[in-house]
């Protein structure tokens, strides 16, 4: 994580609130993963520059008042993240269950696969695009708030049949694509119904990013503290901060379970689909 997204503090707080489970938290740990991940950081850097990896505007810091906004877009995220998990897991059961023993199955999947997101890649990138790109052209170039939603939709749909279909690929970068879209036209609609609240929608996108990953991963710090390493909008801690928890409150409340623990859980159960839990 610090090496690709060049975010060396989130790297470390994801290895405890994820492998919390399983990771040793004593000194000696914690000092293998951090000097693994100064290492990482470093070459990255000296290869790529310095610079944050995602070039968004740096924002003002908003009114207090507006963090009752924040709030709300939080308890949003919590809902769709639980419901975003169970998609994921629901389609990768189905898949792999699809797919069996069948090598016929799997490369007349994949190649299916392959020729639809190529052409989309080419005619529509902003539904199959690399995530960092179409994140920072979605700040540079605001769609109208129909044109946000439906790309929400659609880029939703996108990933969970790009994970699911069991080629070798990663959920992090999607999340952030998906976060920011969802916040974006979260944004947008506040500005339309509630002015006074923030006048720049992008600010709630940078919030969604961080919320997504607390809501669907269960690790609110590590979307807080990687949010602002990515973007550099350590101004805007304390609305993220708000956003996060209020994600990953609603969907402890509902039941949600993080992604990766249901996947490996799946996993050990022989991807058995009556297994899946919301």
């Amino acid at each position: 994580m610090a090496a690709a997204f060049n975010t060396p503090l989130a790297a470390i707080l994801f290895v405890n609130e994820e492998m919390r489970r399983h990771f040793i938290n004593n000194f000696t740990s914690i000092k293998c993963v951090t000097l693994a991940v100064i290492a990482g950081t470093v070459v990255m850097e000296y290869l790529n520059g310095q610079n944050a990896i995602l070039q968004i505007p740096e924002f003002q810091t908003p009114p207090l008042h507006s963090l009752v906004s924040f709030a709300a877009l939080g308890m949003i995220f919590g809902l769709v993240g639980v419901y975003f998990n169970r998609m994921i897991l629901i389609s990768t059961v189905w898949m792999k269950k699809f797919h069996g023993n069948s090598m016929v199955k799997l490369v007349t999947t994949g190649t299916l696969f392959g020729a639809v997101f190529s052409i989309l890649h080419v005619s529509l990138p902003i539904l199959s695009g690399g995530s960092l790109p179409v994140i920072a052209d979605l700040f540079s170039n605001p769609a109208p708030l129909s044109f946000l939603a439906a790309f929400f939709v659609l880029r939703l749909l996108a990933t969970i049949a790009c994970f699911s279909s069991g080629a070798p690929g990663g959920i992090f970068a999607p999340i952030l694509t998906l976060g920011t879209f969802l916040g974006m036209t979260y944004g947008a609609l506040i500005s339309e119904i509630a002015p006074s609240m923030t006048s720049e929608a992008g600010m709630y996108a940078v919030a969604g990013m961080g919320a997504l990953i607390a809501a669907s991963l269960r690790t609110p710090l590590t979307g807080v503290v990687l949010v602002v390493e990515i973007s550099n909008n350590y101004q805007l801690i304390l609305p993220i901060l708000v956003t996060c928890l209020g994600a990953t409150f609603i969907a402890q409340a509902i039941g949600g379970q993080p992604l990766y623990a249901s996947l490996l859980e799946l996993k050990h159960k022989d991807w058995k689909l009556d297994d899946v839990k919301a």
